[in-house]
């Protein structure tokens, strides 16, 4: 029975047979990780320099990355550096079972199977472990002389180094996996690459072909199940996960919402990578136990597998490759995607037989593997193409709907809500409708759903689609469906103002909902760094206010909002609005503002985000008569005798139709420039009258709740006399 001694002995001279690798080893990480994370911190602390860079705030800035250079995800060179090292350990350690001679040799050895697996298994993680232990931890050294290291980051940094150690972990093993596949060096390389990378692809060409092919599909932000999954079941989405998990910078002091990073967003990553890696483990184990000697030097280490391996690649393979040639072409999937298809999963078939046989003569001998994978082919693009599962045509039962939200496409322009850069928010998903309001909403998706079904499309974000039949505008409109069961069903379906308008307006009577769609409801007033005021005239003014004077112009607000008329909300034309300006919480500086310090000590001027959705209407009186009553006058009109000069620009439709010629023959002969183009024509005027014709036939710019008017067409762009400047599409 072979001894300890005897293992660590093994181990050594195994190592010692590597030693070349053991050297590039230690050196291509010394230069990557020590070296290079210096000479970066360096250049970090000499931007102390810029007026405004403090040295808390460059501090600050290095611990934020600091963890990312020890694993490489703020580092990428580290990153590729432990993919190569992975692939380099499992082929040099694993390359004698390719080789007969080779093969016979070490078996005939008085060592076990498995003692040699795990001696090769071993010495493959020192080459690695050693030196990327060194130096990350000479990297913390490095921190600690710079002054940047805390209790906080050295936390991080050993998170940041068990996530480095495990992505090596879990490519080395699947390159092992590879290794006991195979008989071929160059067929072990192939299926590494296909099962490091395939598993990733495959799930997000699945999302893809949902999205290109079920019109009322619609992956939430964040929610994406089958992208979710890939982070998760593929060792490639898995390492990415991991190096973004592990080499994030938690402060003591701060909650998820500083750090992105949540503990369970931290551990189910590592859980998941640590079973990947010992399902990977005990399979290899597995294969290099039962590995047949005449397998060395062929394709595959087990020929019975062949036709299974060949479908289960092939298939996948041929919608992947269509997918690709479809982002990169823009071609018609309609049209090209069926031929397409299986054209390609032809070529995989026959091109997977030659690296099996090497023989272009024997290609067509597993022709029943290829019928195969060619029938999977058709089959799978049958059911998308002609929606066999009924995916557009489906909507779940009113009696089994316990809760549905709306979100028509506008919404997501005209507000801005606090919460609105967190990937989970409720803005990217609508908010639910009161209770006595789901018949409502569960009426008005069956009418997007009968619109679909007449051939209306569902058109893209912040687009329109028209009607064959009418010039009539359709907009995209999300519905959320909880049903009893807890299942939550997601679709999007074409709707018109004459469908949208009676049902917003029917839900907006209700004030609870009110309050949740609108943002200044969602506000925390703490926040709040200043308020902006325009009118007509589009140029935001800061209203110089106390803390006292802001609570009550947003209580003002809160009032009339909550007492306007729901047709105001929905059909109202505004007249002016407010911008609420809050710190961003998701940017460098928050916390220390948060702790009392100025915004100019920390970052010269605050980083902000700016809020909508605060509409003024001739009705909001308390608003109105609280600016009027500190000196802020609305104009509800512009007044030519302000404007410097004026530019059109028109589409060439609006060119071609003659829109605007019946207002540019009242204009004053030579007020006004003319300048044609291949895409439209220009417009410009700095005489007063001609300002004045101008003002009074193009309306001001404004948004509404339900907006269908379209951004690209005819466009204005306006210079006051005071210097200040606008531009909007009419």
């Amino acid at each position: 029975m072979t001894s300890k001694i005897s293992y660590i002995k093994f181990i050594r001279e195994d190592i010692r047979h590597r030693s070349w690798l053991a050297v590039f080893s230690a050196l291509v990480l010394f230069l990557a990780m020590p070296v290079y994370s210096a000479i970066y911190i360096d250049g970090m602390k000499g931007a102390q320099t810029v007026p405004g860079n403090t040295s808390a705030f460059i501090t600050q800035n290095i611990r934020a990355i600091f963890p990312g250079l020890i694993n490489g995800q703020n580092a990428m060179i580290v990153c590729y550096i432990i993919f190569l090292l992975a692939v380099l350990c499992a082929a040099t350690g694993y390359g004698h079972i390719h080789s007969r001679e080779k093969l016979d040799f070490y078996h005939s050895l008085p060592l076990r199977r498995m003692q040699w697996f795990s001696i090769s298994y071993l010495s493959g993680i020192l080459i690695f472990l050693i030196p990327y232990l060194i130096n990350s931890f000479l990297i913390i050294a490095i921190g600690n002389m710079n002054g940047i290291l805390n209790s906080a980051l050295a936390v991080s940094s050993l998170i940041a180094v068990l996530g480095g150690c495990l992505v090596f972990l879990l490519i080395y093993t699947t390159c092992v996996l590879a290794m006991t596949l195979t008989g071929r060096t160059v067929t072990a390389l192939l299926a590494g690459v296909f099962l490091i990378v395939s598993p990733l692809f495959i799930l997000t060409t699945i999302e893809s072909l949902e999205q290109e092919f079920f019109a009322a599909y619609y992956a939430p932000p964040g929610k994406a199940f089958f992208v979710n999954l890939s982070e998760l079941l593929s060792p490639l989405g898995l390492s990415s996960k991991l190096l973004t998990c592990t080499g994030t910078y938690f402060p003591a002091s701060a909650g998820s919402e500083l750090t992105g990073i949540t503990l369970p967003e931290l551990l189910i990553p590592l859980a998941a990578g640590i079973i990947m890696t010992v399902l990977f483990l005990i399979l290899s184990a597995v294969l290099y136990r039962k590995y047949p000697s005449e397998a060395a030097g062929n394709a595959l280490a087990f020929p019975r597998s062949a036709p299974v391996l060949k479908v289960l690649a092939c298939i996948p393979g041929a919608f992947i490759i269509t997918d690709m040639i479809h982002a990169f072409t823009g071609m018609s999937l309609e049209k090209w995607f069926f031929p397409l298809s299986i054209l390609t999963v032809l070529i995989l078939t026959l091109f997977v037989e030659y690296i099996y046989r090497m023989d272009l003569r024997a290609i067509w001998r597993g022709w029943k593997s290829t019928l195969i994978s060619i029938a999977g082919v058709a089959a799978i693009v049958s059911v998308l193409q002609f929606d066999l599962i009924g995916y557009d045509s489906y909507m779940p039962d009113e009696d089994n709907v316990a809760r549905i939200s709306i979100l028509p496409d506008s919404f997501s322009n005209y507000f801005i809500y606090p919460s609105e850069y967190g990937p989970d928010s409720e803005i990217y998903l609508g908010f639910y409708v009161p209770e006595e309001d789901t018949a409502l909403a569960c009426s008005l998706a069956e009418t997007g759903l009968r619109n679909a079904e007449n051939g209306i499309e569902v058109p893209n974000t912040w687009e329109y689609s028209e009607s064959e039949s009418s010039d009539e505008k359709y907009m995209k409109t999300l519905f959320r469906f909880q049903l009893d069961s807890g299942r939550v069903i997601y679709r999007q379906y074409p709707l018109n103002r004459e469908q949208l308008v009676p049902a917003v307006r029917s839900l907006l009577e209700n004030k609870e909902f009110r309050k949740t769609i609108y943002p200044v409801f969602q506000l925390n007033r703490d926040d709040v760094y200043s308020i902006n005021f325009s009118d007509s005239y589009q140029v935001p003014v800061e209203l110089n206010l106390t803390d006292e004077q802001r609570s009550q112009l947003l209580d003002a607000y809160e009032q009339d909002l909550l007492a306007a008329d729901a047709s105001t909300l929905t059909e109202g034309t505004a007249i002016g609005s407010l911008e609420i300006n809050i710190y961003d919480p998701f940017q460098p500086g928050t916390e220390a503002l948060q702790n009392g310090m100025t915004a100019d000590s920390v970052l010269g001027s605050p980083n902000l985000v700016g809020l909508s959705g605060f509409d003024l209407y001739p009705e909001y009186t308390n608003t109105l008569e609280f600016l009027e009553n500190l000196g802020y006058t609305l104009r509800t009109e512009i007044d030519p005798e302000d404007v410097e000069n004026l530019s059109i620009t028109l589409s060439l439709d609006s060119v071609q139709s003659a829109k605007y010629s019946e207002l540019f023959h009242t204009l004053p002969d030579g007020s006004a420039s003319f300048t044609q183009y291949s895409t439209g024509e220009d417009v410009r005027t700095s005489d007063p009258e001609a300002i004045r014709l101008i003002l009074d036939a193009i309306p001001p710019s404004r948004t509404e709740l339900l907006d269908f008017s379209e951004d690209g067409g005819d466009s204005m762009e306006i210079e006051y006399k005071d210097g200040a400047g606008i531009g909007y599409y009419f």
